[in-house]
């Protein structure tokens, strides 16, 4: 179904990246079901959205402070990989007081903060009702991308708790014929 008044069609999505295809499909829940959302202002669906937008900016932050670490250090003419050697001339550095390392502690406290923000509203989602199963489904997105150490993790529960995802998203009106395990899918929300 093409994009019309009433309804938005997610492209297709490849099953490889599980949490997009899990954070896309929340999404079009969302955007599918606004009327619904209006009941608890504390509902888990609503809660992920607040929560999804301040993991997006934490990160922006995180790249933006590691690009400034990264420019502060090439100024010192450090290393990165020389070790103890690095560190003590990065304490020196960071010693100095001029405008590029002004720029980091900025960028430092702005990360700080952002993720005491998100770290607000991850509870806040965890706590929250559900009131269908994609605010579960929410719940543990939210949990995969805050602790997964990467997508392709497969020490213990990593792989089991993604396998749950996938398999709530079965149970959900998102996968066409309640079947996630094939290589490419879109749905439709609305």
């Amino acid at each position: 179904m093409g994009d019309s008044e009433n309804s938005r069609t997610v492209p297709a999505i490849t099953c490889r990246n599980l949490l997009k295809t899990t954070e896309l499909l929340l999404m079009a829940q969302i955007a599918g079901q606004s009327s619904i959302l209006r009941g608890s202002s504390k509902d888990a669906l609503r809660e992920w959205e607040a929560w999804r937008v301040a993991f997006q900016e934490l990160d922006r932050f995180n790249v933006e402070q590691q690009r400034i670490e990264k420019a502060l250090l090439e100024m010192a003419s450090l290393d990165m990989r020389r070790g103890d050697a690095g560190l003590i001339s990065l304490a020196c550095v960071l010693a100095a007081d001029d405008e590029h390392v002004q720029a980091y502690r900025r960028a430092e406290q702005t990360v700080d903060d952002a993720s005491a923000f998100e770290d607000v509203l991850a509870s806040e989602l965890l706590k929250a009702d559900v009131s269908s199963l994609f605010g579960v489904v929410a719940k543990l997105h939210c949990v995969l991308e805050r602790g997964e150490p990467h997508p392709a993790y497969w020490e213990f529960p990593w792989p089991e708790l993604r396998g749950l995802l996938r398999d709530l998203l079965c149970l959900g009106d998102g996968a066409p014929d309640n079947r996630l395990r094939g290589e490419v899918f879109s749905v439709s929300a609305g």
